[in-house]
């Protein structure tokens, strides 16, 4: 997991994102400089939980409760693209991301359980 994070920052300026870094900088230890990630556009379906359509690169969805999943339909992924999904709230039972599938035009999200309520998931689409 730390080389994927480590390669995902590394490249991140040169993906095909439209974007590169942006926002405001800090000087960390030894003189590092770091900046916040800022997106042009996301979407945020959250408040409708279940499957959702969204053109941006990241956004936000919902699992629905009784449900393990969700799909985000979305023209920027392939079968290819990395997407990195993380549990935003959780219940009792729906604690953690089991898996994410990326097809053509979609991809599916994963709980580890049923959910009891609704589940808020952030994501992020590298190409």
């Amino acid at each position: 997991m730390k080389r994927l994070l480590l390669a995902v920052l590394f490249l991140l300026p040169g993906l095909a994102l439209g974007q590169g870094l942006s926002g405001p900088s800090a000087v960390g230890p030894g003189g590092a400089t770091s900046k916040a990630i800022a997106f042009p556009t996301k979407c945020d379906s959250s408040g409708s939980p279940g499957a959702a359509t969204c053109q941006a690169p990241a956004g936000q969805a919902a699992i629905a409760a009784s449900a393990s999943s969700v799909v985000i339909t979305n023209a920027l992924v392939s079968t290819t693209s990395i997407v990195i999904a993380t549990l935003q709230a959780t219940d009792s039972t729906c604690t953690s991301i089991k898996s994410i599938v990326p097809t053509a035009g979609s991809f599916t999200i994963t709980a580890n359980a049923t959910c009891t309520a609704a589940a808020k998931v952030g994501w992020i689409v590298f190409r």
